[in-house]
C-alpha cells in the first residue's frame, strides 16, 4: 500500500507541475480577509453625472451618509 501512495503522490505532483498550480499553499483565508483599498476612504463629496448603473459597493458612499440630491430634468411631467 505505501508504494501505491508514493505512486499517487508522484502522479499528483507531476500533474500539478504540468498545469502550473505549484506551489500549493493554504493561505486563501488570509488572502480573503486582507483589507482591500477603498475608493471612498476619506472622501465626503461624491459627484455622479449621466447615466449610472452598477456602482460597486466599494465605490459608493456608506449607508450612513447624508445625501443632498440636486436633480435636473428636461422632460415635462405633471407630477414628480
Amino acid at each position: 500500500m505505501p508504494e501505491k501512495v508514493k505512486q499517487m503522490q508522484a502522479l499528483f505532483y507531476s500533474e500539478a507541475k504540468k498545469y502550473n498550480v505549484l506551489p500549493l499553499d493554504n493561505s486563501s483565508l488570509a488572502r480573503w480577509n486582507t483589507p482591500r483599498p477603498s475608493l471612498t476612504a476619506g472622501r465626503t463629496v461624491f459627484t455622479y453625472s449621466g447615466e449610472l448603473t452598477g456602482v460597486p459597493a466599494s465605490a459608493a458612499p456608506s449607508r450612513a451618509a447624508i445625501l443632498d440630491v440636486y436633480a435636473e430634468s428636461t422632460a415635462r411631467s405633471k407630477s414628480l
